[in-house]
Protein backbone atom coordinates (compact mmCIF):
# COMPACT_ATOMS: atom_id res chain seq x y z
CA UNK A 1 0.00 0.00 0.00
CA UNK A 2 1.34 3.41 -0.76
CA UNK A 3 1.74 6.04 1.34
CA UNK A 4 -0.91 8.21 -0.54
CA UNK A 5 -3.32 5.23 0.14
CA UNK A 6 -2.27 5.48 3.79
CA UNK A 7 -3.01 8.86 4.37
CA UNK A 8 -5.89 8.90 2.48
CA UNK A 9 -7.43 6.54 4.68
CA UNK A 10 -6.61 8.16 7.94
CA UNK A 11 -8.27 11.07 6.50
CA UNK A 12 -11.28 9.47 6.16
CA UNK A 13 -11.75 7.97 9.97
CA UNK A 14 -12.20 11.21 11.55
CA UNK A 15 -15.28 11.83 9.21
CA UNK A 16 -16.47 8.47 9.96
CA UNK A 17 -16.03 9.64 13.84
CA UNK A 18 -17.88 12.97 12.71
CA UNK A 19 -20.87 11.35 11.30
CA UNK A 20 -21.32 8.84 14.37
CA UNK A 21 -21.59 12.27 16.41
CA UNK A 22 -24.21 13.62 14.29
CA UNK A 23 -26.07 10.41 15.20
CA UNK A 24 -29.10 11.03 16.63
CA UNK A 25 -29.51 7.82 18.84
CA UNK A 26 -28.91 8.78 22.44
CA UNK A 27 -28.53 6.81 25.49
CA UNK A 28 -32.32 6.06 26.93
CA UNK A 29 -31.69 7.52 30.53
CA UNK A 30 -30.18 10.85 28.72
CA UNK A 31 -33.21 11.59 26.80
CA UNK A 32 -34.90 11.28 29.78
CA UNK A 33 -32.64 13.68 31.80
CA UNK A 34 -32.88 15.79 28.80
CA UNK A 35 -37.00 15.79 29.19
CA UNK A 36 -37.20 15.84 32.97
CA UNK A 37 -41.05 17.44 31.92
CA UNK A 38 -41.67 13.58 30.35
CA UNK A 39 -40.47 11.54 33.07
CA UNK A 40 -39.39 12.79 36.72
CA UNK A 41 -37.18 10.03 37.43
CA UNK A 42 -35.36 7.13 35.52
CA UNK A 43 -37.73 5.10 37.95
CA UNK A 44 -41.28 6.55 35.98
CA UNK A 45 -39.03 6.31 32.48
CA UNK A 46 -38.78 2.44 32.97
CA UNK A 47 -42.37 1.52 35.01
CA UNK A 48 -43.91 3.34 31.33
CA UNK A 49 -41.29 1.15 29.16
CA UNK A 50 -42.46 -1.61 31.10
CA UNK A 51 -45.54 -1.46 30.25
CA UNK A 52 -45.22 -0.09 26.31
CA UNK A 53 -41.86 -1.72 25.48
CA UNK A 54 -43.03 -3.35 22.78
CA UNK A 55 -44.75 -0.87 20.56
CA UNK A 56 -41.19 1.69 21.12
CA UNK A 57 -39.58 -1.52 19.87
CA UNK A 58 -42.14 -1.57 16.79
CA UNK A 59 -41.91 1.83 15.75
CA UNK A 60 -37.62 1.96 16.37
CA UNK A 61 -38.29 4.65 18.82
CA UNK A 62 -36.35 1.94 21.43
CA UNK A 63 -33.00 -0.07 20.80
CA UNK A 64 -31.07 -2.39 21.92
CA UNK A 65 -27.03 -1.57 20.90
CA UNK A 66 -23.91 -3.46 23.20
CA UNK A 67 -26.36 -4.14 25.70
CA UNK A 68 -27.65 -0.47 26.56
CA UNK A 69 -31.17 0.90 25.44
CA UNK A 70 -30.70 3.68 23.08
CA UNK A 71 -33.44 5.94 21.62
CA UNK A 72 -34.27 7.90 18.62
CA UNK A 73 -35.95 11.06 20.01
CA UNK A 74 -38.06 12.08 17.05
CA UNK A 75 -39.58 8.75 17.00
CA UNK A 76 -39.32 8.32 20.59
CA UNK A 77 -41.95 11.77 20.98
CA UNK A 78 -43.56 10.25 17.89
CA UNK A 79 -44.20 6.70 19.52
CA UNK A 80 -45.41 8.57 23.08
CA UNK A 81 -47.63 10.76 21.30
CA UNK A 82 -49.70 7.70 20.28
CA UNK A 83 -49.37 5.30 23.26
CA UNK A 84 -50.55 8.48 25.28
CA UNK A 85 -53.67 9.06 22.78
CA UNK A 86 -54.43 5.15 22.79
CA UNK A 87 -54.24 4.79 26.44
CA UNK A 88 -55.75 8.20 26.94
CA UNK A 89 -58.68 6.87 24.50
CA UNK A 90 -58.62 3.68 26.49
CA UNK A 91 -59.19 5.34 29.49
CA UNK A 92 -61.95 7.19 28.34
CA UNK A 93 -64.22 4.13 27.14
CA UNK A 94 -63.47 2.72 30.44
CA UNK A 95 -65.14 5.75 32.41
CA UNK A 96 -67.75 6.24 29.96
CA UNK A 97 -69.11 2.18 30.32
CA UNK A 98 -68.47 2.95 34.20
CA UNK A 99 -70.87 5.96 34.08
CA UNK A 100 -73.62 4.39 31.88
CA UNK A 101 -73.01 1.40 34.65
CA UNK A 102 -73.86 3.60 37.54
CA UNK A 103 -76.76 5.27 35.77
CA UNK A 104 -78.18 2.03 35.06
CA UNK A 105 -77.91 0.66 38.37
CA UNK A 106 -79.52 3.94 39.64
Amino acid sequence: MTTAKRHARVQAKPERVRDAQRSSLAPIFDWRAANPHLFPSDTSLRWHLRKHRDEYIASGALLEIGGRLVCDPEKMEATMRAVGARVAAERGAESERGHAEAKEAA
